[in-house]
């Protein structure tokens, strides 16, 4: 699984924001590297997978959640600060690594897509809160439709989930249907990471259909 800052600080946001307590996440964070400083002296480490309690991977992360918390209090973009500080990093020492804020994937990809939609009218025939025609039981969570005039592996239009937040195309969804015995892609424009979140568990809900989400900025 991938997590990107931006989500990281959307995700934190959307749980435990109270600007007015900054001082408090500050004492908090504070007692959260003595409790890390705590876990690393008797060097606990997890005993399997899922048992971190208590461990320097639990007090780790809860001294990142607190950094973050108080981030988003004082309205800092972590994505545009990491950079900007490495910058001066990289002038203080002149054998550091150079930080790369260019991503090392091509973005021709994006740019296709982008224009794809542009040049398309999107059609939304199933509205948030609309039934399955074939399937009732299934309930759209998010506006869902297709781009006219294209065509997919089904051999209808592009599929698109149409979100609240902009215009923007960032995320895709690949999906494998095993009843079907087919693959596509659906678009996601202008979804916030709750409706991301909720598409992509409308399309891993039965064992036949699966699908993994991909970011514009991964």
């Amino acid at each position: 699984m991938s997590i990107s800052i931006k989500y990281l600080q959307e995700y934190i946001k959307s749980n435990n924001y109270r600007p007015e307590l900054k001082e408090k996440y500050y004492m908090k964070l504070a007692e959260e590297i003595g409790e890390l400083s705590r876990a690393m002296r008797k060097n606990l480490r997890p005993s399997s997978e899922n048992e971190i309690k208590g461990t320097i991977d639990e007090e780790l992360w809860d001294v990142i959640y607190y950094a973050v918390a108080l981030a988003n209090c004082y309205d800092i973009d972590l994505e545009k600060v990491i950079p900007q500080k490495e910058k001066l990093n990289n002038e203080k020492y002149s054998d550091a690594i150079p930080f790369e804020t260019t991503p090392k994937y091509s973005p021709d990809f994006w740019l296709a897509l982008d224009k794809l939609v542009s040049k398309s009218r999107i059609i939304i025939d199933r509205p948030k809160g609309s039934r399955h025609p074939k399937y009732p039981d299934f309930m759209y969570p998010v506006d869902y439709g297709y781009l006219e005039n294209t065509s997919s592996m089904d051999g209808g239009g592009i599929d698109v989930w149409k979100g609240t937040n902009s215009e923007n195309i960032d995320a895709i969804i690949c999906t494998v249907d095993l009843m079907k015995k087919d693959s596509e892609v659906k678009i996601l424009i202008g979804c916030s990471e709750d409706e991301k979140r909720i598409v992509l568990e409308a399309h891993n809900n039965s064992e036949y259909m699966k699908g993994i989400l991909i970011r514009r900025d991964t």
